[in-house]
């Protein structure tokens, strides 16, 4: 099998199939590549018609949902046939809160959008975590010391609803607990058709 580009290597159909791990049958391997082709012309030809265009409201409440559910911002613009730009505006537009990049980021409290800014949190409500760079869920307001007193906010036990390698054993999440101002509202995203109960 060969490319059409010169400067990469050229391999033969039966290393070809080793690769994908298959059987070396080459109408397979034809099978294969003509599929992939199909699929990569396909995306193109979506986001080509889709360019220029302004969201739908399917779109932002899909890329609302994906993003709170964990999944980043490329595998969201991939599904929606979308640029990453255009994904990342509609984030930032709607006021979903955003988490860091990469493990350094994380480490750090990220600042919640404006439309999420709240003094009061109920049981059961979810939330975002600007600590834990993830949605969660409030479980009660701790009031075993004075928070308000040492720290000047309300301190609230939260589940978190993203994986950790600490609390692998306990299944996708893990008890955390937050003060006030690291927490965001998200009943704001409603207005988009979002169902908070059901995104987790």
């Amino acid at each position: 099998m060969h490319t059409s580009d010169s400067s990469r290597p050229t391999i033969t159909k039966k290393e070809a199939c080793q690769i994908l791990k298959i059987a070396y049958n080459p109408a397979r391997l034809e099978r294969i590549i003509e599929d992939y082709n199909d699929r990569i012309e396909f995306r193109r030809k979506r986001r080509q018609q889709k360019r220029g265009t302004r969201a739908t409201p399917d779109e932002i409440q899909e890329t609302i949902r994906s993003f709170l559910r964990g999944d980043g911002i490329t595998h969201i613009s991939a599904s929606l046939y979308r640029s990453v730009p255009f994904v990342r505006s509609i984030i930032d537009s709607v006021g979903v809160p955003t988490r860091g990049s990469n493990q350094e980021e994380r480490n750090s409290v990220y600042f919640l959008p404006e439309q999420c800014v709240s003094t009061e949190f109920e049981v059961g409500e979810l939330v975002w975590s600007a600590k834990d760079h993830a949605s969660a869920t409030v479980i009660h307001q701790d009031t075993n010391i004075d928070y308000e007193k040492i720290y000047g906010s309300k301190c609230y036990q939260i589940y978190v609803h993203e994986n950790s390698e600490e609390y692998e054993a306990y299944g996708p999440g893990y008890y955390s607990s937050a003060l006030e101002y690291d927490l965001g509202s998200l009943k704001h995203l409603q207005e988009y058709n979002i169902d908070l109960k059901n995104i987790c």
